[in-house]
């Protein structure tokens, strides 16, 4: 199962000793554990998703003309720019997964160095986040508003999940919050331990809701508040990851063993290719010492052995001058392939012979005809080649 770890970012970043929200789900579905711990003693995790709790965000409601994607930004912050107190160069936007039904889309409106240093403060700490989703989002215009109590008892918050906003006070003022904008009957809910609180606050009955599971939801929606500069990139999050994962192989005390191993099996293989180096020049030195010994053996007056195919070519040589035999490379036996090869009516208007090379001019062969000519000379035995009208042709070798 893959293991996810939810961590809520606090609104001011605290150290990374300090207390960190966290919830470790099994494939996003299952809580296996949750509580407040530094960053270097939550469990470890496969994903990393980064929580965005109601304050640090502000909702906005925009109709989008139709603009190029690299133009997107400068036409939010255009929009956005009356809307805001800040100036939307240094936010950060995201825009919602799917339009509204009248085609506005709803953009997520955060400070961008906040975010910031608390991703480089999880990073620093081994934590590569893949993630950044909102704790609550808009209900949308079809969505019933939420009013979630949380907190303590001796603290009791809201949170109001409205048709554009998400905002968190206490009770009395976001029932007033309600009243305002005609929200008379918000769906009541309330966290276990704040059930008995819901009921003396709102004389209703709240339906009681882990906060695990506004975690879980969080993560499994379509919301990703890391858009535009602020972008992970599939190709950044992998390069995290095992970038994580690499610190920890090297440095973790529960992978000594297999960084061991993997010592062990690199050591193994450098013995193993230097054995089979040696072994393969061993070969080829029996080798060239068995061409040499049936070279002496053949031509026992050959004293000196520099390079014993070479010179054997050499001697075999010599012996057919000596018997009046003809090489492959004598004029003789050249001319007499070459007319063997040539097409019927064909003649050549120049020969010349150096030093086992045959020049023939005045062919006039047809490209078709010049391939057909160098197949059949290579059965032969030679090899050839076009330069222009004449026809280079060698025993052997290429020409």
């Amino acid at each position: 199962m893959m293991r996810t770890l939810h961590i809520v970012l606090p609104q001011v970043p605290p150290s990374p000793g300090g207390g960190w929200r966290f919830l470790v789900s099994l494939d996003g579905t299952q809580v296996e554990s949750e509580g407040v711990a530094a960053l270097a003693a939550m469990p470890q995790a496969d994903v990393v998703v980064a929580v965005v709790a109601p304050p640090a965000v502000s909702w906005h409601s925009v109709h989008i003309p139709p603009v190029a994607s690299s133009r997107l930004r400068a036409t939010l912050d255009g929009l956005l720019e009356d809307r805001l107190l800040d100036d939307p160069a240094t936010c950060a936007l995201a825009l919602a997964p799917a339009s509204a039904t009248d085609g506005s889309r709803t953009v997520a409106v955060f400070e961008r160095q906040w975010l910031t240093q608390n991703l480089q403060l999880l990073e620093d700490q081994g934590r590569m986040v893949a993630r950044v989703v909102p704790l609550f989002w808009p209900a949308g215009e079809s969505g019933v508003p939420r009013l979630l109590l949380t907190g303590t008892p001796d603290d009791p918050q809201c949170v109001l999940v409205d048709r554009l906003a998400v905002l968190q006070g206490t009770p009395a003022s976001m029932a007033h919050c309600c009243a305002a904008t005609g929200l008379a009957s918000p769906a009541l809910y309330s966290e276990p331990g704040m059930a008995a609180t819901a009921g003396e606050l709102w004389e209703a009955p709240a339906t009681v809701v882990d906060a695990a599971q506004h975690l879980l939801a969080s993560a499994t929606s379509g919301w990703e508040l890391a858009q535009f500069d602020l972008a992970i990139s599939r190709r950044g999050r992998l390069l995290r990851r095992w970038g994580g994962w690499g610190r920890d192989f090297w440095a973790a005390t529960a992978w000594r063993p297999a960084r061991w191993g993997v010592l062990v099996l690199l050591l193994a293989n450098l013995l193993g290719w230097n054995a089979w180096a040696w072994q393969l020049d061993n070969t080829v030195r029996a080798k060239r010492e068995q061409v040499r010994t049936v070279f002496s053996q053949a031509f026992p007056k050959v004293k000196t052995i520099v390079d014993a195919p070479l010179q054997m070519e050499r001697e075999l040589a010599t012996l057919r001058r000596a018997s009046g035999g003809l090489a492959a490379n004598d004029l003789e036996a050249m001319l007499s392939a070459l007319a063997q090869v040539l097409p019927a009516g064909q003649a050549a208007t120049s020969i010349d012979y150096s030093g086992g090379e045959l020049v023939v001019g005045g062919l006039g062969l047809s490209p078709a005809a010049v391939a057909e000519f160098t197949t059949r000379l290579a059965g032969a035995g030679y090899t050839a080649k076009a330069d222009g009208n004449q026809i280079r042709i060698l025993a052997g070798g290429r020409p």
